[in-house]
This record gives structure tokens, C-alpha cells and sequence, in this order.
């Protein structure tokens, strides 16, 4: 019974959007007085409403102030009538990247639309996005402390950052082409091993186990990984 309360059935606003005798709700004609720059506790009378309504109103204003034109631009393109509505929802989808039933079930709960389009929902193209501008936040960063100690212009910076750069990509391709030296190496020991273990269970003794060039394998093997692990 709970399970279907939670899910099988539309959450609902537990009042119901005044609006004045053209349609607008409060927050709309709060949008509209901001604009106007007209005091919070002067609006709040006009309103008839809280000074906090009023200010939680001024802050969703002062981030996005276009809001109320974009949500009513939206709500027509997602109107069950309009001719492209399964568009829109399959393009809001594919911005936000999750499933278009996803999306559905948004607009189906209190102010789904609004939460969308003010980032009250965090998608995963949100987490890749956040994680590149921390990324560049903590590069600046760098960048900026060591041009106030030591001075220098842009075109030092940046080209000895891309000289880094490169020096790092190359320094990685050659980790990447030793390791697979490394794994080959790793490898053709654990065949010798294994047929080492399979010749004792056998029964079978051999005078000699490995074979010249199988020990001077197993022993350059060696040098290389000391001499690696030593840099």
C-alpha cells in the first residue's frame, strides 16, 4: 500500500496557484515588480503575502530573472496539444541525458518543469560538466599564484604549459608501451611457472627446468623493473 502511494499515484500541490484576473501567479507579478525595482516590503503589501515568500521569490529572480518567460515559453511547447511536444521532451532527454520517461515522470511532480530548468535535479552530464570546471578552477588557480610570486606574462604561461603538456603525454605513452613490455614479461614467466608445476605433479624431473635464454629472459625481466622502479 505504501509502495503504491509513493509511486503509482501523481503528487499534488497541497494548495492550489492563486492568480490575479489575467492568469498570473504571485511569483510572476513578483518577477514583474522586481524588475520595476520596487522594494520587497512594498511588494510583499501589494502582494499580500510574506516578506519571506517574497524574498525566497527575489533570490529564484536574481539567478535566473528571465525564468517566468522561459518556464511559460516551455509549458507551451509541453502542452499535450502542441505539436511537437514528444520533440521537446526527447531534446530535453538528450540535454540532460537521461531517459525520456525520466523527463516524463519530472513533469509529472510539483514545479518538475521549474526544478529542470533551475538545476534542482543533478544528472550525470551535470557531474562530467562540474568536474572539468573544477578542473580549470584549480589550474587558474596554480596559474594565478605563480604569476603573482614570480611575475611573468600570458604567452610564458601558456607556453610552457603546453610544453609541459606534451612532455606528459609523451612520458605516459612511454609508461603505457612499458607496461606492456611488462605484462608480455609477466606473462611468459607465469607459462614457464605453470609448466614448472604441471612437470612436479606429473612427476616428472627434469636436470634443467629452464633453459639459458628462458633464465636470461626472466633476468633482463628483472633489471628492468629495478631500474623502472628506481627513476
Amino acid at each position: 500500500m505504501a509502495t503504491f502511494k509513493r509511486f503509482g499515484r501523481k503528487k499534488r500541490r497541497k494548495y492550489p496557484i492563486k492568480r490575479d484576473e489575467k492568469g498570473k501567479s504571485a511569483r510572476s507579478r513578483c518577477f514583474e515588480m522586481f524588475e520595476e525595482q520596487i522594494s520587497l516590503r512594498e511588494i510583499a503589501e501589494r502582494m499580500g503575502v510574506q516578506i519571506n515568500t517574497v524574498e525566497k521569490y527575489y533570490q529564484q529572480w536574481k539567478k535566473n530573472p528571465k525564468l517566468e518567460q522561459q518556464l511559460a515559453y516551455f509549458k507551451e511547447l509541453l502542452k499535450k496539444t502542441a505539436p511537437d511536444r514528444e520533440r521537446t521532451i526527447e531534446l530535453i532527454a538528450k540535454i540532460c541525458r537521461i531517459p525520456k520517461e525520466q523527463v516524463e515522470t519530472i513533469l509529472h511532480q510539483p514545479h518538475g518543469l521549474r526544478r529542470i530548468l533551475t538545476g534542482k535535479f543533478y544528472f550525470p552530464a551535470h557531474a562530467d560538466a562540474d568536474h572539468k570546471r573544477y578542473v580549470v578552477l584549480e589550474l587558474a588557480s596554480l596559474i594565478s599564484d605563480h604569476l603573482v610570486k614570480n611575475g611573468g606574462k600570458f604567452e610564458d604561461v601558456s607556453f610552457a604549459f603546453q610544453r609541459w603538456m606534451k612532455e606528459n603525454k609523451e612520458y605516459r605513452e612511454e609508461e603505457d608501451e612499458d607496461t606492456k613490455e611488462e605484462n608480455k614479461n609477466i606473462l611468459f614467466l607465469r607459462r614457464i611457472l605453470e609448466a614448472e608445476t604441471e612437470n612436479e605433479q606429473s612427476g616428472r624431473v627434469q636436470p634443467k627446468r629452464l633453459s639459458l635464454a628462458e633464465r636470461d629472459t626472466i633476468r633482463k625481466w628483472g633489471i628492468q623493473s629495478v631500474k623502472k622502479k628506481q627513476r
